[in-house]
């Protein structure tokens, strides 16, 4: 055998779509509701797998007395969405951001503006369409 000769090991790695990586969020409203938080994020874990999404982190917070934006947790959260780690959010409901939509614009916002999706039972919640999709533009002809 040449002992000049060099090898070089090749491999290829399975990456997965951003939109299939998933960042899974729920809080407690008072400290001792722990232990219905963590069964709501094994709850999500056992949903994101069912529908074939990868699990990219968790994140949790103990009270909603800070206002979301502020929240360690919530923080956590918006990194990996700013980063672009992930392409989707899930939570039980969007009341664990907060109820007071004014407080949760911001957090809603930054998933807008970084095209990640939101999975949550409750999207209903807020009267305003949280992806409004703009109006449809006809082919020719005049706009009425």
């Amino acid at each position: 055998m040449d002992k000049n000769r060099k090898v070089a090991v090749y491999f290829r790695t399975a990456t997965t779509p951003i939109e299939q990586k998933v960042w899974l969020y729920a809080s407690s409203k008072h400290s001792e509701q722990t232990e219905l938080r963590d069964l709501n994020v094994e709850t999500m874990k056992h949903t994101a797998r069912q529908n074939g999404l990868v699990i990219a982190g968790v994140s949790t917070d103990s009270s909603r007395q800070l206002l979301p934006i502020e929240r360690p947790g919530v923080q956590e959260m918006l990194a990996a969405v700013r980063e672009g780690r992930v392409g989707a959010v899930m939570m039980p409901s969007l009341h664990h951001l907060g109820r007071d939509f004014d407080e949760v614009l911001p957090v809603l916002a930054e998933f807008q503006k970084q095209k990640v999706h939101i999975h949550a039972k409750d999207t209903s919640a807020l009267s305003l369409p949280l992806f409004p999709k703009p109006p449809s533009r006809r082919k020719g002809g005049d706009a009425r």
